[in-house]
């Protein structure tokens, strides 16, 4: 079962617990969706415990949404240089380079980020030059949706994850999607030696929060 069946799935049930009969327009299933995600990912703001997370013993990833509760995804798969993250609530991600690729089983969704330059697919490594991407927002009717966006070095800052003190690059990015006048700021918490992500905060839709990703367990690509 792929991850939109597996969704459909999740909303059909929750929708007979909830006593929603009848066929749901596009509103309905929107409203529906966020019923669903505020059972596993919204709510009080709480951290996965350090206990909790060393429990798991595969590459795992602590993600939020707009400061609320943080929850675990496991990775099921690397596949051409994309990470596949998920959990049982059919919540899921794909990541490359720390990025954002893809989402399933959020309010609403990126179905697709496309890098369309060079440096867009060298994660942050390259600063220097705009960082040009593709982005696919079904529910709004946009496809290939032409986001430009540069970085900038912050420098290096301390951040605890898991109670852990870590001391990262500071990488901060600013972007542009001009067709529809939206502007918004994502961060990057980096590796000074590898250029691995250990926490972001990301923007990939113009109508939901800020999501939140944190490595609890990392996983480092092969070549790294």
């Amino acid at each position: 079962m792929n991850a939109t069946a597996s969704r459909f799935g999740l909303l059909s049930a929750c929708a007979a617990a909830l006593g929603v009969s009848g066929c749901m327009s596009g509103t309905d299933t929107m409203r529906l969706a966020e019923v669903v995600y505020d059972q596993y990912i919204g709510g009080t703001p709480t951290t996965v415990a350090r206990e909790e997370a060393a429990a798991i013993p595969f590459a795992t990833l602590g993600i939020s949404l707009s400061g609320g509760r943080q929850v675990m995804l496991t990775l099921r798969e690397q596949r051409g240089g994309n990470e596949y993250w998920g959990n049982p609530a059919n919540l899921s991600l794909v990541t490359r380079r720390g990025r954002i690729m893809e989402t399933t089983g959020f309010p609403r969704d990126l179905a697709k980020s496309q890098p369309l330059t060079a440096s867009a697919d060298a994660g942050m490594t390259t600063l220097d030059t705009a960082q040009v991407f593709l982005l696919d927002l079904p529910d709004m009717g946009l496809y290939g949706l032409t986001v430009r966006c540069e970085a900038e070095d912050d420098g290096l800052e301390s951040i605890e994850i898991l109670e852990v003190d870590l001391e990262l690059r500071h990488i901060v990015e600013e972007c542009e999607a001009e067709a529809i006048d939206w502007d918004f700021e994502n961060e990057y918490w980096v590796d000074p030696t590898t250029a691995f992500v250990w926490r972001s905060e990301q923007t990939v839709h113009p109508k939901q929060g800020v999501i939140t990703l944190e490595a609890l367990r990392p996983y480092v690509p092969q070549g790294r």
